[in-house]
């Protein structure tokens, strides 16, 4: 009995400790899917960073974690989060880094003593805090970087502490390409986007060049006017200042036109800002009054006053009304039909301005109405049909909706919201 009850004391304890070890990977489970939700709302690498490099830390009780990007041959030491500097910054050969090594054969590294392992540069090390180590790769396959983590005391990691560090490390893949994804299809709309703002104005180049050449027609009529007078000689002052007159007003009108065609086609940063609904609705006009008075077209403004700033990126929001305006022109045009659009702004009760677009033209089939904003789907003979797929993008980006209805007594109505600025 005596030789047994060591025996039994041993296997108590160690019973006890992966008791314990069971409990501690159960909780870092359960942290983990915590921050695995953090990483799915994350949209920028910065983001995913900030996360990955508190959570690398708290899963492991590590002193230090590292965030590393492969960047072609190099090691890109991009975050970290520990007691001390370590790299953050730096770059680093695959060659003569761990993490190249981890990423290069697609494994973990577990270090319990750095001075004591051929793979570390021990010089890099040395100024640091770092006694042991963990690394571990970014995706198994073709790794994209690695999580580092370190302790400032000998330690060496057990298998739990591993997988839960990996399982970091693979969801954090998994976020870094739902980012690329998303990047490549943001890119992608605002592609599609510009062809479609290139293909409203070739749609309506002939109406601005018309608006355009008439004040130039008319500064060239003054102007003649005004040398003619002052090549006579000394005569009516006054009939020469208003023919001065005319042509700054002239020049001003042409250029506004140009101008704002120009703000219309540029492309760049989205960047939003605090504006009025009603002041987006008068500048976005000029692009469109052209057409609208081609063909006969009227337009009524119904705009609330008082109403409070919406934060929008300008430039999307022009678009957005820009085409539902030539859409609704177009929709009476092609229908043989002369008749107003009208243009209305009001305030929601839910914290949103309301901007509505009415025609009165043939109006939309329940079967049209379904497919309305799919991409690529279109009534125009040579419309790109992405305009309002991209438009009710825009709206649902920027915390609105976007919708269509049938006008009483005909025609059809577009009406989108926007929220108001905090």
């Amino acid at each position: 009995m005596k030789t047994i009850k060591p025996a039994l004391r041993m296997n108590t304890r160690a019973l006890s400790l992966e008791t314990k070890s069971s409990s501690q990977y159960s909780r870092g489970m359960e942290q983990l899917i915590g921050v695995v939700q953090e990483l799915s709302l994350a949209r920028d690498l910065e983001a995913i960073m900030a996360v990955v490099r508190r959570a690398a830390r708290e899963l492991t009780g590590a002193d230090g974690a590292s965030f590393v990007l492969r960047d072609r041959d190099s090691c890109f030491y991009a975050d970290e989060d520990a007691i001390a500097p370590l790299w953050k910054g730096h770059r680093f050969p695959m060659s003569a880094c761990i993490s190249g090594w981890v990423m290069l054969h697609r494994e973990p590294a577990v270090i319990e003593d750095i001075y004591a392992d051929p793979r570390i540069p021990v010089d890099a090390y040395r100024p640091t805090f770092v006694k042991s180590l963990v690394m571990v790769p970014i995706r198994t396959l073709e790794p994209v970087g690695a999580i580092g983590n370190y302790w400032a005391t000998r330690h060496r990691p057990g298998t739990d502490e591993v997988r839960l560090l990996q399982a970091l490390a693979d969801s954090t893949a998994v976020a870094m390409e739902n980012v690329r994804v998303s990047a490549e299809l943001w890119q992608r709309q605002a592609e599609l986007a510009q062809l479609q703002r290139l293909n409203t104005v070739d749609e309506m180049a002939s109406v601005l060049a018309h608006e355009v050449n008439q004040p130039l027609t008319a500064v060239a009529a003054y102007s003649a006017a005004a040398l003619q007078a002052l090549r006579v000689g000394p005569g009516d002052t006054k009939q020469l200042c208003e023919q001065l007159q005319q042509i700054s007003l002239q020049t001003q009108r042409a250029a506004e036109v140009i101008r704002h065609l120009r703000r219309f086609l540029r492309q760049g940063e989205t960047e939003r800002t605090p504006v009025d609904a009603n002041a987006l609705v008068r500048d976005t006009l000029p692009l469109i009054e052209p057409a609208a008075k081609a063909r006969g077209i009227r337009i009524r403004l119904e705009l609330a006053e008082g109403l409070e700033p919406v934060v929008v990126d300008r430039l999307q929001i022009e678009q957005v009304m820009l085409n539902l305006f030539h859409n609704g022109i177009e929709a009476m045009a092609d229908a043989g039909l002369i008749g107003t659009l009208t243009v209305r702004t009001t305030s929601d009760t839910d914290g949103h301005i309301r901007i509505t677009v009415a025609d009165d033209g043939p109006g939309l089939g329940e079967e049209q109405r379904s497919r309305l904003f799919q991409p690529f789907m279109t009534t125009k003979a040579h419309g790109l049909g992405v305009g309002l797929a991209i438009s009710r993008n825009i709206v649902e980006a920027h915390g609105g909706k976007l919708w269509a209805e049938a006008h009483v007594p005909a025609g059809a109505v577009f009406q989108f919201t926007l929220p108001l600025a905090a």
